[in-house]
């Protein structure tokens, strides 16, 4: 299947979660379906292991994003496993 196919599904079925199952705002779901889009673009799939999870935050870090960026970042990838 095509990655851009399947990263449209994956996204679709993620922020269709976020809008029935967690009842959040509109701007809540767009930030977390953006944090989504990066990962997803990133690793080709949303389901991370626990030591690419711990690299990609570490990264994070190392290049000094800031700390709201990073918590969103791990806020999202929390929602995404928990929706798999």
């Amino acid at each position: 299947m095509n990655l851009v196919i399947l990263m449209y599904n994956e996204i679709t079925m993620f922020e269709n979660r976020l809008v029935v199952y967690d009842g959040l705002c509109r701007i809540t779901i767009n930030g977390n379906v953006g944090y989504s889009k990066r990962i997803f673009k990133k690793f080709g799939k949303t389901d991370l292991s626990h030591s690419e999870i711990e690299n990609y935050i570490l990264n994070m870090y190392k290049h000094r994003y800031s700390y709201t960026h990073i918590v969103n970042h791990c806020i999202a990838i929390d929602i995404l496993l928990s929706s798999a």
